[in-house]
């Protein structure tokens, strides 16, 4: 290991504890274990950063790090599963090929005796959330897995009892004392189960008591007054709220705790979730029991109908999520303001909420209900039959006769065709995030043209697939710009686009963007001297992923393209230049820069660029759009030179 990669590795380890700093899972995580007893393993931090890492001799630190590999990584201590759609031959010989250097070792684990109890059971600790969210949790710590633990898994039963949400579980008793909004209840592990073990159920129930329990309160502020435990386990949101446009779609998730543990119960899984403008329902498991439960589920659907006393609740919990989103959700918020109509960002969301009443909902809900039009899939061993017997279960309910203007147009219709090359510039918006971001968007197919939408599909998996690990090597691994660096593809409203974005708590947005820049001029120069093995090998494993699952093929159905076979004519580097260079016309590209929080205390004198003050930029007073990639940020929106009037909410 030579002392250039200890220090990429150390600035990468840095650069992973600035983005841990927003998680308040992580930030707990490591509460616990700071506050645990010094005697015991779990009292160490998981991880260090640059200051306490460069606070010790390197060359200490390289010989800790080379014990350290080969005390544990050796055979003895290595359980390794290789699954794949080739050969055994083939599997056991790329095993062969890529482990074969591995050295033998010693096949013995470390046996931990932890002192009892872990912490001290008389404290109620209380920790500021960074999110906004506000929770009670209690942990248990569980004895070592026994000789036959792995297989009876006991602590696996009492999950499933714990976490059940049917009207005589513990959830349904806190829920009618409107003492909670939610339970979970998880464990660290998880493992193959033959039987059940009463006995051991028995023992380990033992645990679970108060001078084995731990507390934690998550709270907004730890003002003395804030922290109020009774009030606390009042909330009466009753399920996690998704964010759209129409707001009122959110409080649905009302009707789903009954029918949910009787699909639980029927070996029958669902999901319930809003896609761009669509509503969707997914449900899993065995079709006997298919139609009486969607019968059942649908009738609760129907039914609905928002109650004024949780309304301030459900209009309460919807803001505290906005104002407590995140940087790249933030970023997606900029974005599709960029590229749809009807899109808003976080702020304007905010607005909007507060003027949003129960007689707007009512209403809402009753318009809805009016103009709702199905569209489904039924996938796997379902019978022709038994697919028609569920369509009509929906046809059956509705009160008046459908028409086709129900039907859900293209959402394409929406797509903005504004100047091909923009950006967008902000602060993050919460203050404490001490991260910046750049994030660039290409779109891959224009929405007024969709002759061939599932070759531009197929051509943007592989294009990914190629430059996913070219990216991550150049920009994480060699150029330590941030440790989140990745790309993904995207298909929104029928048209498709590729991502790519930096996080970084040392770069600013403006040298990350150039940064990007400069990677994908060179991708042009990559595919040309790719070889034709390495071509042909990315090809197969795209092909091999395409379609292939039911989400592949919903997708298909919610974007309304209905192409599902594939059959690829791969003109990887044209379609490249067409889309990906600027100097072409079809190329339309859509960058977001967001600064960290500290830029926005360093004062206006500090951040003022074309002489206005950036924090107005930031607000969303004045927005700007950049011609060919030229930085501005001046008041207003500058499209190729002109100035343009802001249109509210595009």
């Amino acid at each position: 290991m030579k002392p250039d990669s200890m220090n990429r590795e150390i600035k990468s380890i840095d650069s992973e504890f600035e983005i841990l700093k927003q998680s308040d899972t992580h930030r707990l995580y490591q509460l616990r274990r700071h506050t645990s007893k010094n005697d015991y393993p779990f009292n160490r931090f998981t991880a260090g950063n640059e200051k306490s890492l460069r606070s010790k001799n390197m060359n200490a630190l390289l010989t800790r790090a080379k014990t350290f590999f080969a005390d544990h990584y050796h055979g003895g201590s290595m359980k390794l599963c290789v699954i794949g759609r080739d050969s055994l031959t083939d599997l056991e010989r790329w095993v062969r090929k890529y482990f074969d250097g591995v050295k033998d070792g010693p096949k013995s684990m470390h046996l931990i005796n932890p002192p009892k109890p872990i912490w001290d059971p008389s404290k109620l600790h209380v920790i500021e959330s960074v999110e906004g969210l506000t929770a009670l949790q209690l942990v248990w710590m569980l004895p070592p897995y026994s000789k036959n633990n792995h297989l009876e898994m006991p602590e696996v039963y009492l999950i499933e009892l714990l976490s059940n949400k049917s009207k005589e579980s513990l959830y349904g008793f806190f829920k009618e004392k409107d003492w909670v909004a939610d339970i979970d209840v998880s464990l660290e592990a998880d493992y193959v189960r033959k039987s059940w073990n009463p006995k051991a159920i028995v023992n380990l129930m033992e645990e679970f008591t108060p001078k084995n329990m731990r507390m934690d309160l998550l709270v907004n502020s730890l003002d003395a007054t804030a922290v109020n435990l009774r009030r606390v386990i009042r909330v009466t949101t009753a399920v996690p709220i998704c964010i759209v446009d129409k707001p009122g779609i959110k409080m649905w998730h009302q009707i789903l705790t009954g029918p949910r543990g009787l699909g639980k119960q029927a070996s029958i899984s669902n999901s319930f979730s809003v896609s761009e403008d669509k509503l969707v329902l997914k449900f899993r498991g065995c079709r006997e029991k298919f139609t009486l439960f969607i019968s059942k589920f649908w009738q609760n659907f129907k039914s609905f109908s928002p109650k004024l006393e949780s309304f301030e609740s459900f209009k309460e919990e919807m803001s505290i999520d906005l104002s407590s989103i995140d940087i790249k959700e933030q970023s997606e918020h900029m974005m599709f303001t960029m590229l749809y109509e009807g899109s808003y960002d976080v702020k304007e969301k905010l607005e909007n909420l507060k003027d949003i009443s129960f007689a707007d909902l009512q209403k809402f809900v009753t318009v809805f209900y009016s103009q709702i039009f199905i569209e489904g899939l039924c996938y796997g061993d379902m019978l022709e039959k038994e697919a028609t017997e569920i369509s009509e279960i929906f046809e059956r309910r509705f009160e008046e006769p459908r028409t086709p203007k129900v039907r859900n147009e293209s959402a394409s219709d929406r797509v903005k065709m504004n100047h091909p090359v923009s950006r967008k510039n902000a602060y993050v918006f919460k203050k404490s995030e001490t991260n910046s971001m750049a994030k660039v968007y290409f779109q891959t197919s224009n929405p007024k043209y969709k002759l061939n939408e599932e070759e531009d599909g197929a051509r943007l998996s592989l294009f990914s697939a190629i430059i996913k690990e070219e990216l991550y090597d150049q920009l994480r691994t060699k150029k330590q710009l941030g440790y989140d660096v990745s790309c993904y593809k995207d298909v929104t409203s029928g048209v498709y686009g590729f991502y790519i974005y930096i996080v970084s708590s040392q770069y600013d947005p403006d040298h990350l963007l150039n940064e990007i820049d400069e990677f994908v001029n060179g991708i042009g120069s990559l595919l040309e001297n790719m070889p034709e093995e390495a071509f042909k090998s990315y090809k197969k494993s795209v092909e091999s992923g395409l379609f292939d699952d039911i989400n592949s093929k919903w997708k298909e159905i919610v974007c309304k393209r209905y192409k599902f076979d594939c059959h690829e004519d791969y003109e990887l580097r044209f379609w490249y230049d067409k889309y990906f260079k600027e100097s072409s016309p079809s190329c339309r590209k859509f960058s977001v820069g967001i600064w960290r929080g500290q830029h926005q205390e360093e004062g206006e004198e500090s951040s003022k660029i074309c002489g206005k003050s950036f924090k107005t930029a930031a607000r969303g007073e004045a927005r700007c759009l950049l011609h060919h990639g030229s930085p501005s940020l001046c008041g207003g929106e500058t499209i190729g030179g002109e100035k343009q009037r802001r249109v509210k909410g595009g």
